[in-house]
């Protein structure tokens, strides 16, 4: 679809251009025209078509919906809409409606799609709802909470419009901070928890999305690494939009590994398109084959071509996630020098420090050999793997949960041979 040039005035324009949520990234105005775009103009033009965001931050994809619907109804001719267009199809359509995360952002979102006038309107309320989800404090999902009011919600929208198609549009709580044993803290992915649902719901549609890249690879932990599976195998991710580089959409929020655009139909059964934005490339592939989603066609081509002569792979030999059970911010929570006997530990972004033997507790044994490493992350940005970043920690060298290992020898020649592997 063409692009919509929008009036400098709109009255979203100011909020989104200075008003970046806590802890939750906000889709600038320009990105989020550019997402709902790739639904197709098709979606707008039908009026049995209704939009839903469930994760509302601060009513930008609603808005940007309402655009294309009302610019569909003008039938694509105006360079610039007539704002009572769009008033119009945002109050007498009865096709949006929003679901926020917490109070903040609900206010943040009748703010932006409703206006300020509207926002104070009681009458309203019904279009955009606080679902009370997620806490303000630390960001944990309260799921049944989420569960509850998500099916409130649908339940709603089917009363008031229904049979239409409920497409869901949105920007999901990405993750929580946890707390584990001892000092040992860090954050836990939890978008999938909100697809997962929408899939699952069997009442929507359609959804379009904006996710961390990471599932890719399967992500951490098992719920996430299933998830990844099951959407991979079902055929039904119609496009990937892939940005390696978060900022593209993100312009303040660093996401490693970058983001993506998913576009499912639970009626779409065939490949994928997948488009890579810094290369300006799209080729079609079948996600169901293989393990991960590779984000270029040439590495692509590369691996099959391996997969097809190798009968040996580096994944069955890899360490499992935090070699070492020591928390990236280990030394930020024991600032004291330890004494004893020493060990040098390899920190974030390359900083030795020192620890005591004895408090590794995970593969003790291991300490002795030459291990290959590298970075659990990627590059900065999401910029692909570099081959300088994996190297060989030495006898007596352990790690944090920043670092991965591939595999521990009894020689540094041994190591070194894996480490030409690169």
């Amino acid at each position: 679809m063409p692009a919509i040039t929008i009036k400098p005035t709109a009255h979203v324009v100011d909020v989104l251009g200075n008003v970046i949520g806590r802890d939750q990234p906000i889709l600038r105005m320009e990105k989020a025209l550019e997402m709902v775009s790739l639904l197709g103009s098709e979606v707008f033009e039908d009026q049995n078509i209704v939009f839903f965001d469930p994760f509302c931050k601060a009513g930008e994809l609603l808005l940007a919906c309402a655009f294309y619907s009302s610019w569909a109804k003008a039938k694509n001719k105006p360079d610039l809409l007539d704002m009572s267009m769009v008033f119009n199809e945002i109050f007498l359509s009865n096709r949006y409606f929003g679901l926020a995360p917490d109070e903040r952002h609900h206010r943040l979102s009748i703010r932006t799609f409703l206006g300020n006038k509207n926002s104070h309107d009681e009458k309203f309320n019904h279009i955009i709802r606080d679902g009370h989800y997620l806490s303000e404090i630390d960001g944990k999902l309260n799921k049944e909470k989420f569960d509850k009011e998500f099916n409130s919600m649908i339940e709603y929208i089917k009363k008031k419009t229904g049979n239409k198609k409920i497409i869901a549009v949105g920007n999901p709580p990405y993750q929580e901070n946890y707390k584990g044993e001892g000092n040992n803290t860090g954050a836990n992915p939890i978008y999938h928890i909100f697809l997962d649902k929408i899939i699952k719901s069997e009442l929507l549609d359609q959804f379009l999305m904006v996710t961390p890249s990471r599932w890719f690879a399967g992500g951490r932990g098992k719920a996430l690494k299933t998830f990844a599976l099951e959407l991979r195998e079902s055929k039904k991710l119609k496009q990937i939009y892939d940005f390696q580089d978060s900022k593209q959409i993100f312009p303040t929020v660093e996401i490693k590994g970058g983001v993506c655009f998913l576009h499912w139909d639970k009626n779409y059964n065939g490949k994928t398109k997948f488009f890579n934005k810094e290369k300006n490339t799209c080729i079609e592939v079948d996600l169901s084959e293989g393990d991960l989603i590779i984000r270029d066609g040439l590495s692509l081509n590369i691996v099959n071509k391996v997969k097809h002569k190798a009968d040996k792979f580096i994944s069955e030999i890899a360490w499992s996630w935090n070699p070492f059970n020591l928390p990236s911010n280990y030394f930020d929570k024991n600032l004291r020098c330890e004494s004893g006997d020493l060990l040098e530990c390899f920190t974030k972004r390359g900083v030795i420090k020192k620890i005591n033997k004895n408090k590794i507790v995970k593969n003790f044994d291991k300490i002795g050999k030459f291990k290959v490493t590298y970075p659990k992350a990627v590059s900065k940005g999401g910029i692909p793997h570099r081959p300088d970043q994996i190297f060989i920690l030495n006898k007596k060298q352990v790690c944090t949960e920043t670092y991965m290992i591939i595999d521990a020898f009894d020689t540094k020649d041994e190591a070194e041979n894996l480490l030409k592997l690169k």
